[in-house]
């Protein structure tokens, strides 16, 4: 016959939370959740959709630069605008036929200001800018930050610089 081997531990009985304690949990998320909304604001979303401009259009150059040095074919990032302010930017690809979109043209986001005094920045088939006199800006505007792109001519360098006003 086989007994039972008693152990050191009993067995512990698990009980569901109260009411009280369930409501103490919520409010306290609650505070929290309203702490953080208040931190992390619509601000927030317009210098993040400004962030997330700025890498866009980063990247779009450094795109035109490699497509021009691939392909020789000149490419470049054509800036369009509306009462001084940039609205949208796309990258073009310069044919002996005609220029050609390369890309889809970018949305400048809700809430975000650009501007440039270039409309366009073009790439050489050795990767370098031509048509601008030796360098050249674009700021991005958002409510509590800036970021500045700037483009080096020989070397068709980038640099981009998140500032806070």
């Amino acid at each position: 016959m086989i007994q039972s081997i008693p152990t050191a531990r009993h067995r512990q009985r698990w009980r569901a939370f109260s009411l009280l304690e369930l409501t103490a949990t919520v409010a306290v998320i609650g505070l929290v959740a309203t702490m953080a909304l208040q931190r992390y604001g619509s601000t927030t979303l317009g210098t993040t959709r400004a962030e997330g401009y700025t890498r866009r259009l980063v990247l779009d150059l450094r795109q035109a630069q490699r497509r021009a040095i691939a392909t020789g074919d000149d490419h470049y990032v054509a800036f369009a605008s509306d009462s001084g302010e940039i609205v949208s930017h796309t990258l073009m690809r310069d044919l002996p036929g005609g220029d050609a979109a390369a890309d889809e043209t970018v949305a400048v986001p809700q809430g975000v200001t650009v501007t440039s005094a270039d409309t366009a920045w073009t790439y050489d088939f050795e990767g370098a800018v031509s048509g601008s006199s030796g360098g050249s800006t674009v700021r991005v505007d958002s409510s509590t930050a800036y970021w500045v792109i700037t483009l080096y001519q020989a070397t068709g360098a980038l640099r981009s610089q998140r500032f806070a006003p």
